[in-house]
């Protein structure tokens, strides 16, 4: 799984289950996420409704998205919270007030709100869980990925991330881009053999 999104609290599948114990620094949570403001993920994915059979989808993490995708603004019991707020504090703020400790586990952790709300991490993990170079998107949830990225913004460049077997078959022209990764995949090497035996 992508190191930044597993510190970030953005852990299992869904069928997995968080250790009760579970417990991480708001502070950690936000170094980690910080991590993913460099790259935006885009991913090919089929599609019924579009001409090519195909859609494709930015998704790039903002500093005033940890807010919101951390739960802190369900925290209304929280003296803490309650006084950031009322100083105007903006959700781009909370992230740098969570990375300079100003903000703390320990200062939510008495709150009636910080029971791990199990099905909200597994709405952010689903939306997210195709990041993982690790995984096999091939299977269950992920059959609709065709095709994975990840792209660096300040280095101006691009990792594949996945790569799907029928997906490949049908655009044989990835061969020339992408032969670092295809290079790791019998499956789609078996596919390119076939191919070039075949022409």
């Amino acid at each position: 799984m992508d190191k930044a999104l597993q510190s970030a609290g953005l852990f299992s599948f869904l069928e997995l289950q968080m250790p009760i114990s579970y417990y991480c620094e708001l502070k950690d949570i936000a170094d980690a996420f910080e991590k993913l403001l460099d790259v935006e993920y885009i991913y090919t994915l089929k599609s019924k409704s579009s001409e090519s059979g195909t859609k494709e989808i930015h998704i790039r993490f903002l500093r005033e998205h940890l807010y919101h995708l951390s739960g802190l603004h369900h925290f209304d019991d929280v003296v803490k919270l309650k006084l950031l707020r009322e100083h105007k504090r903006t959700p781009k703020d909370f992230f740098y007030d969570l990375k300079l400790g100003y903000l703390t586990t320990a200062d939510i952790q008495n709150s009636k709100r910080y029971t791990l709300n199990k099905s909200l991490s597994a709405s952010i993990y689903s939306a997210v869980s195709i990041i993982s170079s690790d995984d096999d998107y091939s299977r269950g949830q992920h059959e609709e990925c065709m095709l994975s990225k990840k792209k660096f913004l300040k280095k101006n460049s691009t990792q594949t991330l996945f790569i799907h077997p029928s997906y490949f078959r049908n655009h044989l022209e990835l061969a020339e881009s992408e032969q670092d990764y295809i290079n790791k995949s019998p499956e789609l090497l078996a596919i390119l053999g076939e191919s070039r035996k075949s022409q």
